[in-house]
C-alpha cells in the first residue's frame, strides 16, 4: 500500500478506491451467490414442473384406464339387462304356456273320468257285454 502522492486528499482517494473495490468485490460475490441461488431455484422449479407433469400424466393415464373400465362395465351391464329382459319375457311366455297346458290337462282328466264312468255304467247295465268283453 503505497501512499499516492498528491497531498492529503490523495490518501482519501485511495481509501475510497479501496472501499469501492471492496464493495464491488462484495457485490460480485453477492451477485454470484444470488445468481447461483437463482439458478438453483430455477433448477428446483424445473424439477418440480417435471414432477408435476409426470404426476398429471400418471393421473390422466389412470383416468383414461378407469373411463375404459367404466365403459366396459356399463356395456356389460346393458348386455346383462337385455339378457334379463329376454329371460323375463321367456319366463312370462313359459308361465302362460304352463297355465294353458295345465288347464288343458284338467279338461282331459275330467273327460277321462267321465268316459270311465260312462264305461262302468255301460258294463253294469249289460252283463252280456261283460262276458263278450271277457272273451274278446
Amino acid at each position: 500500500e503505497k501512499q499516492i502522492q498528491g497531498g492529503p486528499r490523495a490518501g482519501s482517494r485511495v481509501r475510497r478506491v479501496r472501499e469501492c473495490f471492496s464493495l464491488s468485490r462484495e457485490f460480485v460475490v453477492f451477485q454470484s451467490g444470488a445468481e447461483v441461488g437463482m439458478a438453483d431455484q430455477k433448477e428446483k422449479q424445473i424439477q418440480e414442473a417435471k414432477e408435476l407433469q409426470a404426476a398429471i400424466e400418471s393421473i390422466t393415464s389412470q383416468k383414461d384406464t378407469l373411463e375404459q373400465q367404466c365403459k366396459a362395465l356399463k356395456d356389460e351391464q346393458a348386455q346383462g339387462m337385455a339378457k334379463i329382459q329376454e329371460l323375463q319375457t321367456k319366463q312370462a311366455t313359459i308361465g302362460q304356456e304352463i297355465t294353458s297346458k295345465t288347464a288343458k290337462l284338467e279338461e282331459i282328466k275330467q273327460l277321462m273320468y267321465q268316459r270311465e264312468s260312462e264305461y262302468m255304467a255301460l258294463l253294469e247295465a249289460s252283463p252280456t257285454l261283460v262276458s263278450v268283453m271277457k272273451k274278446g
